[in-house]
């Protein structure tokens, strides 16, 4: 097994998802396992971080830098969506403009996915939903953990 400074690192789990994640793995992760949680955003883990408690005393809290320039590695996964002219015009009207924020000034928008990988760093369980209202469910994240563990 590759020398890895932790077991587990979840990333980007500042919500919902992300809290009831953290919930279960405080509630199952082995004595000693090493757990870090990160994001990009460190005000909104610390946050979901305190609501799990005692637990996860120990994790550490690490910030993300998730930038993915012209969205390489999402292309490569064949999750990338390109907008069409009347999506980018709706998003406009409602004041987004993800030309602005997206790191290569480009439109293309990586889909919600959630990738599971082993120790070896091999894909073994990934959810794409290319319907941005939709995410993936909790218990099949942890099932997914659980196959692979």
């Amino acid at each position: 097994m590759p020398d890895r400074e932790f077991d587990l690192v979840p990333s980007e789990a500042t919500g919902l998802v992300g809290r009831l994640t953290a919930q279960y793995i405080a509630g199952a992760a082995q004595p000693g396992a090493r757990i870090a949680r990160a994001a990009r955003s460190p005000n909104k883990l610390a946050v979901v971080h305190a609501d799990v408690g005692s637990a996860a005393a120990e994790w550490t809290l690490l910030q993300a830098d998730s930038t993915d320039p012209g969205n390489q590695i999402a292309a490569a996964l064949g999750i990338v969506t390109h907008p069409s002219p009347d999506s980018v015009a709706a998003q406009h009207t409602l004041g987004l403009d993800v030309t602005g924020v997206n790191v290569d000034a480009g439109a293309t928008l990586p889909m919600p996915t959630v990738v599971v990988f082993d120790a070896a760093g091999i894909i073994r369980w990934i959810d794409v939903h290319p319907n941005y209202a939709t995410r993936t469910e909790v218990a099949d994240i942890i099932a997914a953990v659980d196959a692979v563990s």
